[in-house]
């Protein structure tokens, strides 16, 4: 016992106070924020340890380990000790009415007691999903009982390599090429617990949703939204069903994908507000943990660093025509003649008219399907995600009545509207598509924006409800302090 609870609260911690130490000499940086992308870092941390322990043909001792996390907190402790900071102003307290405090109180209820039974689902009956034991769990069980992190190989390579090789592979034909992030959270829990079959050893699937609502929480009371939106945003976040079963479904990886990609994109959100450069390190630094994870996590993070890069000089409308030119002229180019590389120590770039080819994620062939109906369903009349997307198309069909549809997107909605394409473009134009009509994917796809999307709407509907048709400033999504 002493093992999974040290391996649950050391990761935490150091990221805490790493994040902490970071984000300390920006002046905008709370304690929920501090705790929900601490974990999250914290972990990746712990992952990070396992490889460099294995790299050094150092066993794969926990305590070992163990004791190098807590050697790092100490010093991110000195660190933080150490640290100059800005003073700050001291802000006039904000002190909710009595209707606030109860609204407060009753969506903080409903999340804990949802996630109550949420634990006790986890506890007593885990859910090990198919995906889990074809992909994840086998590399994590493998390097257990072998104590080192055994090569994962192609099925071609695994049939011709000798004996004495010890590569291994799993079932499905393109696990071999999966990050590694997943099964060495698995591999992390069971070496604390010194078993490879225990339901505690998939805690971390609990504690990343909740991660997720605490710096979802965080990041709207940085930006001034009051006590009750913010709850309720949380609310709205932590009790969606797929976000729910994501946290029950032990060893899947799409429930860190959906945290590491949208608090890289809350700390790109606050990047963008206040220009802070540690929020842009922060986004990086979990741009870098979502490409770990999955392979759509390559192109979230790519995404992440995409919409960074642009945001560090701002582009006027000369500049976006000349880049918007030079695009199609590019595209052109590939459509009549291809493109075919050869990249060092990544693989083969292939990109034509029929199809393309990425290193490490295959062959797509491009063709247009019909894959709308799936879509609607998907998201409008399953219960996958309540009134997501209702809500969602509504106040886009109102921002376009307002007229503020044609503002230059924010990273936020920049960020949300390339996650977006790249599902469709996904589903609609490639091979992929069969996944859409049988509904084994797509709908566990769209999780990747979720926080995304909530985020974008309490932003959205507190700018288009801030002016009354009177003219008078409302305090819908915005507390006093």
């Amino acid at each position: 016992m002493t093992g999974i609870v040290t391996s649950l609260l050391l990761p935490w911690v150091c990221g805490m106070v790493w994040v902490h130490w970071l984000l300390r000499s920006s002046g905008r940086c709370n304690g929920f924020l501090v705790a929900g992308h601490g974990y999250l870092l914290g972990v990746f941390l712990a992952t990070l340890l396992i490889r460099v322990w294995s790299a050094t043909g150092l066993p794969l001792h926990y305590w070992s380990l163990a004791a190098t996390i807590v050697v790092l907190t100490l010093t991110g402790l000195a660190a933080i000790r150490a640290q100059v900071v800005p003073t700050r102003h001291a802000r006039v307290p904000y002190r909710p009415a009595a209707w606030e405090l109860a609204v407060t109180a009753l969506f903080l209820a409903l999340i804990l007691y949802r996630y109550a039974t949420i634990l006790q689902e986890l506890l007593l009956r885990p859910l090990f999903a198919w995906d889990v034991w074809m992909n994840w769990a086998p590399k994590a069980i493998v390097w257990y009982h072998y104590n080192e992190l055994l090569p994962w190989v192609s099925i071609p390579d695994w049939l011709s390599a000798p004996g004495e090789a010890l590569a291994y592979t799993a079932g499905a034909s393109d696990a071999w090429k999966y990050p590694e992030t997943i099964p060495l959270i698995q591999l992390w829990g069971m070496i604390a617990m010194g078993t490879s079959d225990h339901t505690l050893i998939y805690l971390p699937w609990f504690l990343v949703a909740l991660a997720l609502g605490l710096a979802l929480y965080g990041h709207l009371r940085l930006s001034g939204s009051s006590v009750v939106t913010s709850t309720l945003a949380c609310y709205l976040l932590m009790n969606l069903p797929f976000i729910n079963v994501h946290a029950a479904l032990a060893g899947y990886a799409d429930i860190w994908v959906t945290a590491a990609f949208g608090c890289a994109v809350f700390a790109l959100h606050e990047w963008g507000d206040s220009r802070r450069w540690q929020y842009a390190v922060l986004a990086l630094l979990l741009a870098a943990m979502c490409t770990q994870l999955k392979i759509p996590g390559i192109i979230l993070g790519g995404i992440v660093c995409t919409v960074l890069l642009i945001s560090l000089r701002p582009l006027n409308r000369r500049v976006w025509l000349v880049l918007a030119a030079a695009f199609s002229a590019c595209l052109l180019y590939v459509a009549c003649f291809g493109l075919d590389l050869d990249i060092p120590g990544t693989g083969r770039l292939v990109i034509s008219g029929e199809g393309i080819m990425l290193p490490y994620i295959g062959y797509y062939e491009f063709a247009y399907h019909p894959v709308s109906r799936a879509m609607i369903n998907t998201t409008l009349v399953m219960t996958n995600w309540h009134l997501l997307w209702y809500v969602f198309i509504l106040l886009g069909v109102a921002t376009i009545i307002k007229g503020k549809a044609i503002k230059a997107p924010s990273l936020l909605s920049g960020s949300l509207l390339l996650a977006l394409l790249f599902i469709l473009f996904v589903y609609y134009f490639t091979n992929r598509y069969l996944f859409a009509l049988d509904y084994t994917q797509v709908n566990r796809a769209l999780i990747y924006t979720t926080p995304l999307l909530v985020l974008y709407i309490i932003h959205a509907s507190g700018s288009l409800l801030t002016t009354t048709p009177t003219g008078r400033l409302t305090r819908l999504s915005r507390g006093t302090h």
